[in-house]
């Protein structure tokens, strides 16, 4: 009999804001959500037949079809099949309406319980996309992690993971109604914003500190003078214990302080929950698909050291090190046989330079329609037009975390700007402007290279996109710097002097060591 048990963690909002009403009656948000180390259990397991629920911790309504049914039905209309005899067996630790997801963790959890047991090549967006037809937050609890989250919270954008820390979690005793408190937001004066982009860069570099002090919920703005009287309440005991910062989840009222020491977290939980008894201690939570696919991997639950793992974590981590200690022997062992040892070792190097490279530039990837004179013309043209565009769009971006979220909002304006240009030329092609991870083959520029690699670029596909492409870097901007400029506009944007060196051809023998990623790459996968 098929079977599965999957941790469901529960999420924190680090940012939550509310651009407005859509006329499909939902709201525009923007937020950056984390999974946290709370969370339920979700067991799916085969049965005789028909939908049954257990759980544990809670009671529901009888004769009321669950969420996690309707994703089980979702699921297997979307595979064509008919839905066989399930039994989900829930047990319950994260308190409901708490602005917690843990009702959309738990349906995400039996989704990805029901991949892995029927369809284990299912993609995640696949399963994304069936988790939003239950709810808005099952998207990101399918994936977790840390992420920007647009329009309903269904468009993800993974951001940099939440440096290692400590959450304390306290929810008081009371509810706060959503929809009531969507609808006081309408047209209320919500006074400064949450920085959303402020803290992606923080979170780009590493900086808990800085990411703490851009905590910020607008739900915090149209609470009653009650209900936020008590919100302050916590979070002031959070400040007061040595949080680095503090708000509320969501549409709460759970509020969390994000702490740089366990044992002052520690302290601070046994304080509040002397009050409030729906007092927990967490930890960050990474994406979940690649821990699931490490079957060493410890449960996130229960007691929880300063990674939020259990103390046999420890043990698990020595055995996953040897695995790649011996992985590594392997391709030392390799290279030695193909009399390759010394290109292999600047490879090394040369990968680690890459992947430092793709994290602090944006690449600009123009798709033309064909290879005729008149497309490829064209392909420059529109071009022009959105390197012009962006370039403005970007000026004020401290880092490429700040770019990315910049040239997601203005991804529409783009395309129509493309679109216009495509028209107004006597064409009627499609246009299409995206912001996704590339594959991209070592490249000389006037002025600088950058080796072969995955790299984020904003893709710009007109027609049918089987023409030459014209690629280059958006950010820094790099495309309209002059060549003597290019380290100056390199380093502003925070590349290392070594970066720009290499770029710049300033590091003799730097197509050897482009050439040696991609045998690097090749021997890897070989391995694999």
């Amino acid at each position: 009999m098929k079977t599965l048990t999957l941790e469901a963690p529960a999420k924190i909002n680090l940012t939550l804001d509310i651009l407005g009403r859509r006329t499909d009656g939902y709201h525009d948000m923007r937020m950056v959500m984390q999974a946290v180390s709370l969370g339920d259990t979700v067991t799916v397991a085969e049965a005789a037949g028909g939908f049954s629920l257990l759980t544990e911790g809670i009671s529901l309504p009888a004769g009321k079809v669950t969420l996690e049914q309707r994703a089980a039905d979702a699921f297997f209309h979307r595979l064509g099949r008919p839905v066989p005899g399930l039994e989900v067996r829930l047990a319950k630790r994260v308190p409901a309406y708490a602005g917690l997801g843990g009702g959309s963790a738990d349906v995400a959890a039996v989704l990805r319980c029901l991949r892995t047991l029927y369809a284990p090549d299912l993609p995640r967006q696949a399963l994304e996309e069936i988790g939003l037809a239950v709810g808005s937050d099952v998207p990101f609890c399918v994936r977790g992690g840390t992420c920007l989250a647009e329009g309903r919270g269904e468009i993800l954008t993974d951001l940099p993971p939440l440096p290692d820390c400590a959450i304390v979690l306290c929810k008081p005793d009371f509810g706060l109604p959503t929809p009531e408190l969507f609808a006081r937001l309408d047209g209320a004066d919500l006074g400064p914003r949450p920085d959303t982009a402020a803290m992606a860069a923080a979170l780009a570099r590493g900086d808990l500190a800085a990411a703490a002090a851009c905590l910020g919920n607008v739900f915090e703005r149209v609470l009653t003078e009650e209900e936020g009287e008590e919100i302050r309440s916590i979070k002031e005991a959070l400040l007061r214990h040595s949080a680095l910062g503090a708000a509320m989840s969501g549409s709460g009222p759970t509020v969390f302080g994000l702490f740089d020491d366990r044992q002052k977290a520690v302290r601070a939980k046994e304080a509040l929950e002397g009050r409030y008894r729906q007092t927990y201690l967490a930890a960050p939570v990474k994406i979940l698909e690649k821990m699931e696919k490490n079957p060493e991997f410890p449960s996130m639950m229960g007691e929880t050291g300063p990674m939020g793992l259990h103390s046999k974590g420890r043990k698990t981590d020595m055995k996953t090190a040897a695995k790649r200690e011996r992985k590594t022997l392997r391709i030392v062992e390799l290279a030695l046989l193909l009399g390759a040892a010394a290109v292999l070792m600047t490879g090394v190097w040369a990968l680690n330079t890459q992947r430092d490279l793709a994290d602090k530039v944006v690449r600009l990837h123009v798709l033309a329609n064909s290879d005729t004179e008149e497309d490829q013309a064209l392909k420059l043209l529109v071009r022009d037009a959105v390197l012009e565009r962006a370039t403005e769009i970007l000026e004020q971006s401290a880092d490429r975390a700040e770019a990315e979220i910049r040239l997601r909002e203005s991804l529409p304006e783009l395309e129509a700007i493309a679109e216009e240009t495509v028209r107004a030329n006597g064409y009627d092609y499609a246009v299409t402007a995206e912001l996704e991870d590339t594959a991209f083959p070592t490249k000389e520029y006037d002025g600088f290279s950058l080796p072969a690699g995955e790299y984020l670029a904003l893709r710009i596909l007109i027609g049918e996109g089987a023409g030459q492409n014209w690629w280059c870097v958006v950010f820094p901007p790099l495309c309209t710097a002059a060549s003597a400029d290019v380290p100056e506009t390199a380093l502003a944007a925070g590349l290392t002097e070594d970066q720009v060196s290499l770029m710049t051809e300033e590091d003799g023998g730097y197509q050897l060591k482009f050439k040696a990623v991609e045998l690097w790459e090749r021997l890897k996968a070989a391995l694999e």
